[in-house]
């Protein structure tokens, strides 16, 4: 996924749409996921994890997690 090498050097979704998705970057490493909404306790136990709902679609939710670790220099 693209999203997952970018996420190492420290891109980050803010916003996910029809055909756009658009990102920051920050000094800190990131990991994104893209889950079914119909896995009713999978967001909750997710964001108890610490994951952050980017956008909710139907039939996904777009969510991403701060690893805290310094990002990859480009």
């Amino acid at each position: 996924m693209v999203l997952g090498l970018a996420g190492e050097y420290g891109w980050h979704s803010v916003e996910v749409g029809t055909l756009f998705q658009r990102v920051l970057r920050s000094d800190t490493k990131w990991e994104h996921a893209r889950i079914s909404m119909l896995t009713g306790s999978g967001r909750a136990a997710m964001q108890a994890e610490g994951w952050q709902v980017i956008r909710s679609a139907f039939p996904y939710t777009y969510l991403k997690r701060n690893l805290g670790t310094p990002a990859l220099v480009e």
